[in-house]
């Protein structure tokens, strides 16, 4: 059973279509693994090049975090295209790719990975200033107990710290958990980037956050016990 969405494509499609600062998160399955997330940032030369970038990835809680990524991609006026982002450790992941007006969409094709997710651009300065006010946050990941789902509304300083209420649902771990109270820390760097810890009665969760810009930020789980991938948006 599938479900899914179709967002407009516009223009002259061409690698200038990808260039600058651009972050995404995909997740899915490794099919020899299990649950699979990852997510990066990474800058786009608009002719096809990427010099530099960082990629974190879960692999059904094998964790390769902040690892330097570099790759090419190439964009054509059928409005699809092709990614590859390689590390000398982790390898290489390729994509299927489709500018739209609601990111670039991307699909998996290493075979042993169903994986999709979507890219976007950043801009502006991006530093822990950029994450200040109240945000609505969601993920979606995989634990031993089965499928755990979060919503929270949370409110960020500014300064690197956060405070939330969060509502979950874990069904192999018992009934819903609402209204409990959860916080946080986050650090960014120049390309907007950085760990994201929470703490709740779920423990400590370590994330990488992706900030898009001052209204929308991208993240991935980095713990062996879970696998997650979510976003969080301005109110």
């Amino acid at each position: 059973m599938l479900a899914g969405e179709a967002f407009r494509q516009s223009g002259t499609i061409s690698n200038a279509s990808l260039n600058g600062p651009v972050a995404f998160t995909v997740a899915g399955s490794d099919v020899t693994a299990g649950p699979f997330a990852a997510g990066a940032v990474f800058n786009a030369d608009g002719a096809g090049n990427i010099a530099s970038g960082t990629e974190d990835l879960n692999d059904a809680g094998s964790v390769s975090p902040n690892a330097p990524v570099s790759g090419t991609y190439a964009l054509d006026a059928s409005g699809r295209g092709t990614l590859s982002l390689s590390n000398v450790d982790i390898g290489t992941l390729t994509f299927a790719i489709y500018p739209t007006t609601n990111g670039v969409q991307m699909l998996d094709t290493n075979g042993t990975l169903v994986v999709t997710g979507a890219a976007f651009p950043q801009t502006g300065a991006l530093s822990n200033g950029t994450v200040q006010g109240a945000y609505g946050m969601n993920y979606t990941g995989a634990t031993a107990n089965g499928e755990l789902d979060v919503v929270a509304s949370l409110n960020a300083n500014g300064a690197g710290h956060m405070t939330a209420i969060q509502d979950i649902s874990n069904p192999g771990a018992g009934p819903p958990s609402s209204g409990t109270a959860l916080t946080g820390d986050y650090t960014l760097d120049a390309t907007g980037r950085g760990p994201l810890t929470l703490q709740s009665f779920l423990g400590q969760q370590n994330m990488a956050i992706y900030v898009l810009n001052g209204n929308r930020a991208l993240f991935v789980e980095l713990d062996p016990d879970i696998v997650a991938a979510g976003a969080m948006e301005h109110q």
